[in-house]
């Protein structure tokens, strides 16, 4: 186990194929974890707090999957604590399983289909997670994806304490 703080980007991945990040904090830094262009991202027991962006951002990752592990806020107002984003046509997986996602200045999780992606679709597990938000008029989950979408959500749990919150938005 390890920890990395106060740099722009505590992980930076760019282009390369596997990843897997194992037992590892990232604390009071820009970014906790950037990754783009990466075939297959694996976090275990990883933490992300203290970001004053981004708590993870992820973009043209085809299979991310995380397991007991915990991110916690983004710094900028409106920024989600885990971004997951796409700009290249593709078939994609997402999967969270028994990790905490909090987020007191915007969305929890935000996924984002960009242009150049029309029509891609993903395949979205979220399974035994908690999810907390505290500002107003934001989502745990919020998906913005014009493909197609196969989820499977079982026993997650929401705390919303903001007004005017949703659980899960689907547009």
């Amino acid at each position: 186990s390890g920890q990395i703080s106060d740099a722009g980007s505590g992980f930076l991945m760019q282009n390369v194929e596997t990843v897997g990040i194992v037992d590892l904090e990232f604390t009071d830094n820009g970014v906790g974890v950037d990754a783009e262009n990466v075939d297959h991202l694996a976090f275990t027991n990883i933490e992300v707090t203290g970001s004053t962006s981004y708590g993870v951002k992820l973009r043209n990752v085809e299979q991310f999957l995380a397991f007991n592990s915990e991110v916690s806020g983004g710094g900028g107002a409106g920024d989600a604590a885990l971004l997951y984003e796409v700009d290249e046509l593709g078939d994609y997986g997402f999967s969270l399983a028994q990790s905490t996602i909090e987020s007191d200045v915007g969305n929890g999780i935000q996924f984002s289909l960009l242009g150049g992606a029309e029509d891609s679709s993903i395949n979205l597990t979220l399974e035994g997670n908690a999810f907390a938000t505290t500002a107003d008029n934001v989502d745990a989950i919020s998906v913005d994806w014009d493909g197609a979408i196969l989820a499977s959500l079982f026993t997650n749990g929401f705390d919303l304490s903001g007004d005017h919150n949703t659980a899960i938005s689907l547009v």
